[in-house]
């Protein structure tokens, strides 16, 4: 969709795999606080065989946490 590249493919079968994540939200006062693991089982797998599109291979394994802090109520 980025490149307004469409094809219909019927060369090859991808997709049927599942994806976890794993994600975290709290907040203290003033203060909210995440973490977040996404595509956890890509970590299990020895090879990259998660594809989104053909020749495109989907996230890697990745974990993103942050800090969000309101000085003003």
């Amino acid at each position: 969709p980025v490149i307004a590249d469409f094809f219909v493919q019927e060369k090859k079968q991808i997709g049927n795999f599942a994806t976890l994540d794993f994600f975290v939200n709290a907040r203290v006062r003033q203060t909210r606080i995440f973490f977040k693991a996404e595509h956890i089982n890509a970590a299990w797998s020895s090879t990259n065989k998660f594809y989104s599109a053909p020749d495109y291979p989907y996230r890697d394994f990745i974990i993103r946490f942050g800090l969000v802090w309101n000085f003003f109520k």
